[in-house]
């Protein structure tokens, strides 16, 4: 068993094998203790937050969102009509679109912590280059609730494009 000691407002103390010292403690894997004691990950760039949807559970996330490791949405067209897992799904209906967060607990967590605003671009679908409409959404705001954005292009034929995201996205068609 490996542990985390952190202070009231997340900042990790220290990581250990034992779970002798007071405080706010909080069991972790073998490759997450190894890595902050072999120092391929720095405790400073990560802190405990509470988990956005369920109370009481705790997660390890960066400081900044930023430092995620690697890019799960790349530049460009987002995955059109793909299984919606992990992910901000954008639902194309006639007359709006609707935004759902399906992100799983530790990464929904870390938007509680830190607003991510993005700009989405509404294009042609047979020609990318023709832009249709655009608009910004900060997806903090999907933790709580569907966000709904009126026109926008929804009603055409058209694809999402987005910069490069930490979060993976898909954009769908309503049935």
């Amino acid at each position: 068993m490996f542990y985390l000691f952190y202070t009231d407002n997340g900042v990790i103390l220290s990581v250990s094998n034992s779970d002798q010292e007071e405080g706010n403690i909080l069991e972790i894997d073998t490759d997450l203790f190894e890595d902050f004691s072999e120092g391929r990950k720095q405790i400073i760039d990560y802190k405990v937050i509470e988990d956005a949807k369920e109370n009481g559970q705790m997660h390890v996330v960066p400081t900044d969102i930023n430092f995620v490791d690697k890019f799960e949405q790349t530049k460009g067209q987002i995955p059109k009509n793909v299984p919606a897992t992990n992910c901000i799904e954008f639902i194309q209906g006639s007359d709006s679109w609707r935004i759902k967060n399906k992100l799983a607990k530790h990464k929904a967590s870390m938007l509680n912590e830190n607003e991510y605003v993005r700009e989405y671009f509404v294009v042609d679908e047979s020609n990318r280059f023709i832009l249709v409409d655009k608009f910004s959404l900060n997806l903090q705001e999907t933790l709580t609730k569907e966000v709904i954005i009126q026109d926008h292009g929804c009603n055409k034929n058209v694809r999402l494009m987005c910069f490069d995201s930490y979060l993976k996205h898909v954009h769908t068609l309503e049935n």
